[in-house]
């Protein structure tokens, strides 16, 4: 019986994969394989992907205001560099005084609010108390 040969799956990988043992072989080697099952994966939770990048990137902005001691930052000049006020894990939210709720964006140990009045961005570090 003569074995026919076939592509291998993987879409970046065009090699032939030629049957000398196991003829349900789909991918030429294992790299090959890893690779094709995490484009599968990436292409299938793309969403989360992009997600996770915003917040990188916005935990990389944020991050370095506070490294150079600036805490108040006009939203035109944060959006400009990068920052997407949108993009945040979860939201905080505390009352200073009775008629006002005010709410706390987080990235991962950041917390910033957006002051709408001001038009700026207000970042907090939190800092675990020991």
């Amino acid at each position: 019986m003569i074995r026919k040969e076939r592509n291998c799956l993987n879409p970046e990988c065009e090699s032939i994969i030629q049957y000398f043992e196991n003829p349900k072989k789909l991918f030429c080697t294992t790299s090959c394989k890893n690779r094709c099952h995490y484009l599968w994966d990436r292409e299938k939770n793309l969403e989360i992907y992009e997600l996770e990048k915003e917040l990188k990137i916005n935990y990389e902005i944020a991050d370095n205001f506070i490294l150079h001691k600036i805490y108040k930052v006009d939203a035109k000049v944060a959006k400009a560099i990068g920052f997407n006020r949108n993009i945040y894990m979860d939201i905080k939210q505390y009352l200073p005084n009775e008629k006002l709720y005010r709410s706390l964006r987080r990235i991962k140990d950041i917390y910033y609010r957006y002051d709408i009045e001001e038009d700026v961005i207000v970042f907090y570090k939190y800092v675990e108390k020991n």
